[in-house]
């Protein structure tokens, strides 16, 4: 069946923490850090816990909640002082601090829409991703914005891809979801019967099964441009899954 819809996860693949509020609070104790090595370190920390989620399962998701002093502990910044630049971060942006983004997105998701695909985001959130994305500019690309802090459904579990199915009229052979934790994203969709694709902007996830690659823009290209989605590739969790 041809694809008609495209699944999108917000924090980690179209929107990402201020990385320039990040190097401007840290610049004020003495770290001199680039936008690049937040985004890095960002994808490290990423790997860190997916890899402890693939031996352990998922069993609490709200690590993510730390992630800003978690990925600033990685470059040399203790974990209390990263509490209190994402504390003053919070201050700063009402709360609204996911709200960075890059030109490969941006390009990306304006490649899918011009060619007539469909979007729509399924997030783990606290009720504010919708915000968020409309305060990186791009909400104007999506129908709808699903958040598991309104829904009070978590990815992985299956049931919040089921719902925007069924919000949306659709079937899992439809559809595409594309995120960035492989035991959250990938896995949560494929126990949902949907095919899934994994970003993985430094080429860290070689010994994952599935199909990955570096960003949304690619991932346009690569639907675009019709080539071959490995359709084995898409589903390494529905075996698991049954």
């Amino acid at each position: 069946m041809p694809l008609k819809y495209i699944f999108l996860d917000a924090g980690g693949t179209i929107i990402y923490p201020n990385v320039d509020l990040i190097c401007e609070f840290a610049n004020k104790y003495g770290y001199n850090l680039s936008p690049q090595d937040i985004l890095k370190s960002f994808y490290e920390t990423i790997f860190y816990y997916d890899n402890l989620f693939r031996k352990d399962g998922v069993k609490d998701s709200s690590v993510f909640i730390h992630l800003i002093p978690l990925l600033l502990n990685r470059l040399g910044i203790d974990i209390e002082l990263g509490v209190n630049i994402r504390k003053k971060m919070r201050e700063k942006e009402n709360n609204l601090i996911w709200t960075y983004t890059t030109s490969e997105v941006i390009e990306g998701l304006k490649l899918l829409k011009e060619n007539g695909f469909k979007l729509s985001v399924i997030s783990n959130s606290d009720g504010t991703v919708e915000e968020q994305i409309k305060k990186a500019g791009l909400r104007k690309y999506f129908e709808k914005v699903y958040d598991s802090g309104i829904i009070g459904i978590e990815k992985p579990d299956p049931r919040i891809f089921i719902y925007a199915l069924n919000d949306l009229n659709l079937k899992p052979s439809e559809v595409i979801y594309v995120g960035d934790i492989m035991m959250i994203d990938v896995l949560g969709a494929n126990r949902a019967k949907i095919g899934a694709i994994h970003l993985d902007p430094l080429n860290l996830y070689q010994s994952f099964p599935g199909m990955h690659l570096k960003s949304i823009y690619e991932f346009s290209q690569t639907i675009l441009n019709d080539k071959i989605l490995e359709e084995n590739k898409l589903y390494p969790y529905m075996e698991r899954e049954g």
